[in-house]
């Protein structure tokens, strides 16, 4: 396992600690490098037929152990949890709260939680507390978030749904007022 900023395909332990919470079970959060990034996509192209693209930034396996992280998403969770870098470039804060989302999207499936659409709602409402286990203040967390849900109904079909609202089916906190 290393802890921070690599270049080598690695385990970070943080980040598996708080997928395993967020999936409920132990997980494994793999960072990869660039060389084995595209080898293991090229492998998952051919043996999920083309299911994911060279845009993946991360996977799991429904009910798996083992949640895949592209570099350029490890790279921004790196530099958030070991650098406490919090950017205000528009730009960089989305890829920042896209990273976030990522690590918090990928235990769903690992929880069980096959549909894109549900894991990538679930994501978003556990994406402020997510960031704060990365190091970001609860108001940094919330802007991530606000940022990434305003964006929301351009994410790609298979990862929307109108249940990803307040009071809808993927609503995590019904009581809440709040969305997400």
């Amino acid at each position: 396992m290393i802890a921070g900023a690599s270049t080598a395909s690695h385990v970070d332990p943080r980040f598996s600690r708080i997928a395993s919470n967020l999936a409920g079970k132990d997980v494994e959060a793999r960072c990869w490098s660039r060389v084995d990034w595209t080898r293991l996509m090229r492998e998952e192209k051919a043996y999920t037929l083309h299911h994911i693209d060279d845009g993946t930034l991360g996977f799991g396996g429904v009910n798996g152990s083992r949640d895949n992280l592209a570099p350029e998403v490890c790279d921004s969770l790196g530099e958030l949890a070991y650098q406490k870098w919090m950017p205000t470039a528009p730009s960089a804060r989305l890829l920042l709260a896209g990273a976030v989302v990522t690590l918090a999207h990928e235990p769903q499936h690992s929880k069980g939680i096959a549909v894109e659409a549900k894991a990538e709602c679930y994501a978003i409402q556990l994406m402020k507390e997510t960031a704060i286990k990365l190091g970001a203040t609860p108001t940094y967390a919330g802007k991530l978030q606000r940022v990434y849900w305003s964006r929301y109904d351009q994410e790609l079909p298979a990862y929307r749904s109108p249940e990803c609202r307040n009071g809808g089916r993927f609503d995590l906190r019904k009581t809440d007022s709040a969305f997400p």
